[in-house]
């Protein structure tokens, strides 16, 4: 097994606070959603997993400091011992059935996208009772084999090779998490050890991230896009307006002579992330009225027979 301090490049005198900072860079950098390796991601997962909680990081550094501790009790069976060292290259406990993983979702609207926010979500997983003791399992009556095909044996699937089985309980859970600027339309957060608990340990909790539609902006990455109306002589003449932001109303000017659906980028004024601003797309909606009066009309007559307006031949 890969050393999880060499993982997560801290050492056994790195404080908590440094192990976190170190998985939240790395686990961005590899996440999967990001095109990062799956693989190397549920190894930086698993390192945060142990050395993020401090009893098992405890018994993590009890363990690289005394390799043999689990066999230290002089009780174990030596079949037991055996099986230990034979499957130590492939896995060990990891042929015990892992924890079920979980997902929560979580909407959040583009303005918490673009402040960042905290937000706390209940859910329940289900845990080992502690409370009762284990009973023998009735499949293979403790043995934590059974027989298959004449003398041949395998793990029983009941137990997970345990001989015994733990009664569960539904524990009411609840999670307070960070919600970075600028995080992704169904981007996962991942909390490791907050799923089911199983002979094989706990499993985790995705976080994924359902972004509310917004009733104006239309969203491009960072990027935000927003249409804004205007009347034929505005975009002739030129003009200046207010235009609406996630942080409030902004002055745009609009040259003379723009076109409809012209697209104004106006700089820093887009959604805030851990990689910069981006821009506001503002894109220019010609309006036509409904009715005209009398003088429009005559006007508008006017209009299409001079010079500059009669170039459709």
């Amino acid at each position: 097994m890969n050393n999880y301090y060499d993982i997560l490049g801290v050492t056994k005198d790195s404080t908590t606070d440094e192990i976190k900072k170190a998985y939240r860079n790395l686990s961005k950098e590899h996440h999967p959603d990001r095109g990062g390796d799956e693989n190397k991601f549920k190894e930086i997962s698993e390192a945060y997993g142990t050395l993020g909680d401090e009893n098992k990081r405890q018994g993590y550094n009890n363990k690289l400091n005394n390799p043999f501790s689990n066999f230290s009790d002089g009780n174990m069976n030596p079949n037991d011992i055996f099986e230990q060292f034979m499957n130590a290259g492939a896995g060990g406990a990891r042929n015990n059935r892992p924890g079920q993983d979980l997902n929560a979702n979580i909407r959040v609207t583009l303005t918490d996208i673009d402040n960042g926010i905290t937000k706390t979500i209940r859910y329940q997983r289900r845990v080992f009772d502690r409370s009762k003791p284990p009973q023998t399992c009735i499949i293979c009556k403790g043995r934590g084999v059974v027989n298959v095909m004449g003398p041949f044996q395998t793990r029983c699937s009941n137990c997970q090779g345990q001989g015994r089985v733990t009664a569960h309980k539904i524990l009411n859970q609840q999670v307070e998490f960070d919600v970075p600027k600028g995080v992704n339309d169904g981007e996962r957060i991942f909390y490791a050890g907050f799923g089911n608990e199983d002979v094989g340990g706990m499993g985790n909790l995705y976080v994924v991230i359902n972004e509310v539609p917004h009733p104006v902006f239309q969203r491009e990455g960072n990027n935000l896009i927003i249409e804004t109306p205007l009347t034929f002589p505005d975009l002739i003449l030129g003009t200046s307006i207010e235009v609406e932001t996630l942080r409030g109303l902004i002055k745009v000017n609009i040259e003379p002579n723009s076109k409809p659906l012209d697209r104004l980028r106006v700089k820093g004024k887009g959604i805030h992330s851990d990689s910069g601003v981006g821009n506001l797309i503002v894109i220019l909606k010609l309006i036509v009225p409904e009715k005209i009066n009398k003088r429009e009309r005559k006007i508008l007559e006017e209009l299409k027979i001079s010079e500059n307006f009669n170039i459709i031949k």
